[in-house]
């Protein structure tokens, strides 16, 4: 079963997300996203929480609605395509320095995924044009590095500070920005 997703720019609420998925808002599971490399396997009793210390969660419930907040940070959502597993991971500067990336894709293989089965997409985010680390390419980098082939990674080139316009940038609005979302369930 391939996921339904959805994510939102300056224009979709979170609300508008969850109607476009046909799920119910209260039952989004949630990451603390405390910028870190915090990971979390969620289950059906998971549903409707925010789980605290994580920045990446990963289900193999059907119909267990995710959901990661952004605003400069990277969205990553991955699939496995064979296992019908579902992640979704917050980037940012701190968590892609500790590798989250990498290291979500080694619980993944815990879990019985191949790297190959996985097909990745990773969201608009603050480029190195505008921040001194290029994050959506050190992710990539932890992507290839933990075997996902190249061509099984999708990446979205905007940058966020420079399409204030469009999306919720942190450095450009400051800390009282709106965030975007990425939410997906199997």
């Amino acid at each position: 079963m391939t996921p339904r997703y959805a994510s939102s720019d300056r224009t979709k609420t979170l609300a508008s997300l969850c109607r476009d998925l046909k799920i119910n808002e209260a039952d989004l599971v949630s990451a603390e996203q405390v910028h870190g490399d915090g990971i979390a396997l969620v289950t059906k009793k998971d549903r409707g929480r925010r789980i605290p210390r994580v920045d990446a969660l990963i289900t193999l419930e059907k119909g267990l609605p995710l959901v990661v907040r952004t605003a400069d940070c990277a969205p990553i959502l991955i699939f496995d395509t064979k296992n019908s597993l579902l992640s979704l991971v917050h980037a940012g500067r701190k968590g892609t320095e500790l590798g989250i990336s990498g290291k979500t894709i080694t619980e993944l293989k815990k879990l019985g995924s191949d790297p190959k089965d996985l097909t990745i997409k990773i969201g608009p985010c603050i480029d190195k044009c505008c921040y001194p680390m290029d994050i959506r390419k050190e992710n990539l980098k932890q992507l290839i590095k933990a075997g996902v082939p190249k061509e099984n990674i999708k990446i979205n080139l905007e940058c966020t500070r420079c399409n204030m316009d469009k999306y919720f940038s942190y450095r450009g609005d400051g800390p009282d920005t709106g965030r975007m979302h990425l939410a997906a369930v199997l």
